[in-house]
């Protein structure tokens, strides 16, 4: 191709205007706030607090500080027939509350490549002029991963009116500039990107030929995939550590936002589907917001939400006793089928730090057929060489594995990273599926609307994997068809060759929790013999707090 790096210059810079020109005609919104520095403040004081005024770039907030905020404002009368949304971004972590619930979660963290950071608040799908703006946020002065700042400011408060054909463009470049980025030089489908978008620069015209455009990525983003193109099961994910850089309190309300968005996309999103695993997050989520949660239930009977992993929490593999994995399962499958009607027979740890060999033996004794991870892709030396294989314990007990090829359980769902993911998926030959878990996580809120449109338009496309929106079961049941003999079998120790310290260091803690552990298997046995087994005060006391430290020892 002829004169190919101007080209690739011109259609990179204008993707970077258009980028710019999705809001448009921003007004100020007056914004008030109330503010603790220790601990959260409950919603029934925000209601009944004086708030006072804050300026953008001043600071509301230190580390750890929780805040509300108040947001005002009256929709302009040149609004009248647009789409109008809001823009906020508190520097921090954030929900948007409705009606005595979370409703809209909001954060900085993002996914670089894709500027997916959640700071936009839907408000009007046409405004009639004149509407009174009147927004309550809940805001944690979390860094991006806990720590890392000390203050925290106001950044941005405006409503906006939505160009959607902008929008629109603005994703249909992303991919497709990603896509020819990713693909073979010279082969023919990439010069014909690269051919057809400097038209797209060629017909731009200041906005003016915006329809144009539309027409060109559209026909680019129509050719089908290939027939050998794998299928990337691929569901909304966002992986939660429940306790790791930040107060175990932030993280309830970290589950609050982080469920609030799910639902939200799951409403705007028919082809959507989200999943989230850990009882106690949701126990958690029943307990601080009822009415979040009988919304959840809801997404989970209509098929749209789905449960994930047999386990109490995602624990330690290692250092915890075979006992206390089995209650891991023991409670987390039962509050499934009670809560749920569902009995969960997958487990389901993407970042787990090594796997010691009696797991298989113990999840099939406890009604557990598969077993998901990616984590040994992170190791230092040695390349694990399967993706999907059948898992022998040191008793011969086997189980079906998966490891996610994407190598992650946060993707950004760029084409480079399926077309990577499909390449290194070690079983392409006797497997035409992959799972893919995308969004982001510890407070990102899940999936933003940018992943979930990237993977609307890679369904069916030339050079990428077919992608799917489905549940983990669905692939799960899909792989558990292939014949055993087909796959190969990894027998003994899953091990991490990463993250050695965490098992030479905190000995006090580690100690702590094999006396515990004996403790209270005395309990119980003393109990029986005792003919009384105050199933209360043992079980949810005493067991659940010592199943959820078990995700850090």
């Amino acid at each position: 191709m002829q004169r190919e790096k101007i080209y690739v210059q011109r259609i990179k810079r204008l993707a970077e205007r258009i980028n710019k020109l999705k809001y448009f005609n921003p007004q100020p919104l007056e914004a008030s706030f109330i503010y603790d520095k220790i601990e959260p403040i409950p919603y029934e004081t925000a209601l009944k607090s004086e708030f006072k005024p804050i300026s953008i770039g001043e600071e509301w907030g230190e580390l750890w500080g929780c805040a509300w905020f108040k947001f005002k404002g009256r929709i302009p009368a040149e609004y009248k027939e647009k789409e109008v949304g809001a823009l906020i971004d508190l520097n921090g972590e954030g929900c948007v509350w409705k009606g005595g619930s979370p409703w809209l979660g909001l954060t900085n963290k993002i996914h670089w490549d894709l500027r997916s950071g959640k700071y936009f608040v839907p408000l009007f799908s046409e405004a009639k002029g004149g509407e009174v703006v009147d927004l309550l946020v809940e805001a944690g002065a979390n860094g991006l991963f806990g720590s890392g700042q000390n203050d925290y400011r106001l950044q941005q408060a405006e409503i906006v009116c939505v160009n959607n054909d902008i929008i629109k463009l603005d994703l249909d470049l992303k991919v497709l500039i990603n896509l020819f980025e990713a693909l073979e030089e010279k082969s023919p489908r990439r010069n014909k990107i690269i051919y057809r978008l400097n038209e797209v620069c060629n017909n731009w015209n200041d906005g003016k030929g915006i329809k144009e455009c539309l027409e060109i990525t559209t026909d680019l983003l129509s050719k089908p995939a290939n027939a050998s193109s794998l299928t990337a099961y691929s569901i909304g994910h966002a992986h939660l550590d429940l306790a790791w850089l930040w107060p175990m309190r932030e993280t309830r309300r970290k589950g609050g936002r982080t469920f609030a968005t799910a639902l939200k996309l799951l409403e705007e999103y028919p082809d959507y589907k989200f999943g989230a695993s850990q009882p106690q997050l949701y126990e958690w989520i029943k307990s601080d917001y009822p009415q979040l949660y009988s919304k959840v239930k809801q997404a989970i009977a209509d098929g749209k939400w789905e449960v994930q992993g047999a386990m109490w929490v995602e624990p330690d593999m290692n250092l915890a006793g075979g006992e206390a994995l089995i209650r891991q399962c023991l409670y987390g499958k039962k509050f499934y089928r009670d809560e749920f009607g569902i009995d969960v027979k997958n487990l389901w740890l993407p970042d787990v730090f090594g796997y010691s060999a009696a797991l298989p033996q113990i999840l099939k004794k406890c009604g557990v057929d598969i077993f998901m991870t990616q984590k040994i892709s992170w190791n230092e030396t040695n390349i694990y060489p399967h993706h999907t294989f059948n898992w022998e314990g040191i008793d011969g007990t086997k189980i079906l594995t998966h490891f996610l090829p994407t190598n992650d359980y946060n993707l950004a769902n760029l084409p480079s990273q399926m077309i990577t993911s499909e390449k290194r998926y070690a079983q392409n030959d006797v497997s035409d599926e992959f799972l893919n878990l995308y969004g982001i996580g510890d407070g990102g809120g899940g999936p933003s609307r940018e992943h979930i449109e990237m993977g609307l338009r890679q369904k069916n496309l030339e050079g990428v994997p077919k992608f799917k929106y489905a549940f983990a079961q669905e692939f799960f049941d899909k792989i558990a068809q292939i014949p055993a003999e087909k796959l190969p079998t990894w027998v003994g120790e899953l091990y991490l060759e990463l993250h050695r310290g965490t098992y030479t260091t905190q000995s006090l803690m580690k100690k702590h929790n094999r006396k515990l552990e004996q403790k209270l298997h005395n309990v119980e046995f003393l109990a029986v013999l005792a003919g009384e087994f105050p199933k209360d005060k043992i079980a949810i006391s005493r067991y659940f707090t010592w199943l959820v430290y078990q995700l850090g020892i």
